[in-house]
């Protein structure tokens, strides 16, 4: 099953907003019984212990200050009549617009805003009509201990006894989330939003100036078949929710975006359990790493062939305007070797299986090493050796011959490089003064990579994967250690506010971390990025160091 969060949010504006004129014509069609969007808020206690939470971290008095924030608006009443304990709602449908606060006695709560001396009036129903100088006027009806709120009062004739059943769970899991259902869109609103975007897309596909047929042709076929592509994902699309919450008992902040399709359908298919021969590169001791596992359908690889068709002859383009290469013969040299690289992508995407690793290890220099398979490893590394000899010819790396190290099947190549001085300055930081590139392959992959020790880092990550082969991987997993990476990139240089930063925000060994990662769930996918704690106390403690903070901090 694949899993296209971008090209499917890229619509979803589109969809809710839906042509007005589609809207009109729909008529009943429009009046769906369940909501097409619900959003979920939680509770006013559990907002102040965020914020007490954040404060103690910081070391800030965020809820001090939002307190008499609060004291100030209301007039030193406070929240009067609000249930403190309870969510808040809204609820998005064709009927109309709603929300929900946990107000167990109205009068009680209007009178904390007298002072900006609103006009209010019973229209019956047990539904009163808000006016504050002359905005437009809302609508407030109480029931079962909630007020809903509209800015119609027909909206308001007829409410669930419970609002937090709209609310499907959001409010247990999440500080604030929202879902939408997308099969309760009508059918004619979604027809016209796609032909609206497909009709847009063909009026944007003009052919330019210098462009060959052949290429317009491809260019055009490539676009229409993303759009076909968006409009199946559209079509099978049920409910896509995002949700954010700081979890104090887990001492994480996270960010969850998941999608599901409709039961049955093409796309809610499981995918079978996927294996990476990168698995070691998504190492715990890594600095940073990357990782990568997907299937690649025909679709997807004649998409890609058709894309990097394109690429290829725009770089080739751009290369012959470049006035700083010396002649037509450094200008074929740059071309041939930016098709190598064309090349390599391409024969990484012609395969069934898309496999990638990347990791920054070390304590300071650092070592990158990436990897990815292909078709022929060594067809791959030709293509990366003549990217090589340009350099050599321009200086970049130096003219003696590579060190050349056997790791099983995989053979590795090293080279020394001669940095021009501004180059230097500012990697030799990172990868230390006598970092050298990489060059390795493999039967079906390739890799490469840049430090002192990449030879070394390459052969523990080898030996990591072999060893990790026969487990399950994720789509996609990336993680971070952000103090370490700190202070491996800024070791040795005392005046670093970096390092202010994070002696400042004493942070526990192994609580620096950001981590995303895409995974399966029932019918559909899911993406989840969190933040620790630890980062969270260097964010306070490099925002509370800045020269400019927030007013009196």
């Amino acid at each position: 099953m694949k899993h296209t969060f971008l090209s499917t949010l890229a619509l979803l504006g589109l969809l809710i907003a839906g042509p007005r004129t589609v809207q009109a014509q729909a008529g009943a069609a429009a009046q769906q019984p369940q909501p097409l969007l619900v959003v979920s808020i939680s509770s006013y206690d559990a907002w102040m212990d965020n914020v007490k939470y954040l404060g103690e971290l910081h070391q800030k008095p965020y809820s001090i200050l939002l307190e008499g924030m609060e004291g100030l608006f209301t007039g030193g009443e406070g929240l009067a009549g609000w249930d403190k304990s309870k969510p808040a709602g809204l609820v998005f449908g064709f009927g109309g617009a709603m929300g929900f606060v946990p107000i167990t006695d109205l009068d009680k709560f209007l009178k904390v805003f007298a002072g900006f001396q609103p006009n209010i009036k019973d229209v019956g129903d047990g539904v009163r009509e808000l006016e504050v100088a002359g905005q437009q006027p809302m609508y407030l009806k109480p029931q079962n201990g909630w007020v809903w709120i509209s800015n119609s009062a027909l909206s308001l004739n007829r409410l669930p006894e419970n609002p937090l059943a709209a609310l499907g769970g959001l409010e247990k899991t999440y500080d604030l989330a929202a879902k939408v259902n997308l099969q309760n869109l009508p059918p004619l609103i979604v027809q016209a939003a796609l032909a609206s975007l497909q009709q847009g897309a063909e009026d944007a596909l003009q052919k330019e100036p210098g462009e060959s047929e052949e290429l317009f042709q491809a260019r055009k076929a490539s676009v229409l078949a993303q759009i076909e592509n968006v409009k199946g994902i559209v079509q099978e699309l049920d409910q896509l929710t995002a949700g954010f919450k700081i979890d104090r008992a887990t001492k994480k902040m996270f960010v969850d975006v998941e999608m599901t399709f409709v039961p049955g359908s093409e796309r809610a298919k499981a995918s079978p359990v996927l294996r990476s021969k990168f698995l070691g590169f998504r190492s715990s001791d890594a600095l940073a790493s990357l990782g990568s596992v997907g299937l690649l359908s025909d679709a997807d690889r004649e998409q890609v062939k058709s894309s990097m068709g394109q690429v290829r002859a725009a770089l080739n383009k751009e290369i012959n305007k470049l006035d700083d290469l010396k002649d037509d013969a450094a200008r074929a040299q740059v071309q041939q070797v930016v098709g190598g690289l064309i090349d390599i992508l391409e024969s990484h995407f012609d395969q069934e299986l898309s496999d990638t690793g990347m990791a920054l290890l070390g304590d300071g220099p650092i070592d990158l090493v990436a990897g990815m398979n292909v078709g022929d490893g060594a067809t791959a590394t030709r293509n990366l050796l003549a990217g090589i000899e340009m350099l050599r010819d321009y200086g970049v790396v130096a003219a003696r011959e590579a060190d050349v190290t056997t790791m099983g099947e995989v053979r590795c190549e090293t080279f020394a490089l001669t940095l021009p001085d501004e180059w230097a300055r500012r990697l030799n930081p990172f990868f230390g003064n006598n970092a050298k590139l990489m060059v390795a392959s493999g039967p079906k992959a390739v890799y490469v990579g840049m430090g002192e020790t990449t030879a070394a880092s390459l052969k523990k990550l080898l030996a990591d994967s072999a060893e990790a082969s026969s487990k399950p991987a994720s789509p996609m997993e990336f993680n971070l250690s952000v103090v370490q990476l700190i202070k491996a990139t800024n070791r040795g240089d005392v005046d670093s506010p970096a390092m202010a930063a994070v002696a400042k925000a004493n942070i526990a060994p192994g609580s620096d971390i950001i981590r995303m990662e895409q995974r399966e769930i029932k019918n559909g996918g899911a993406f989840r990025l969190e933040i620790h704690e630890g980062v969270l106390k260097l964010i306070g403690a490099a925002a509370g160091s800045a020269q400019f903070g927030p007013p009196g901090f």
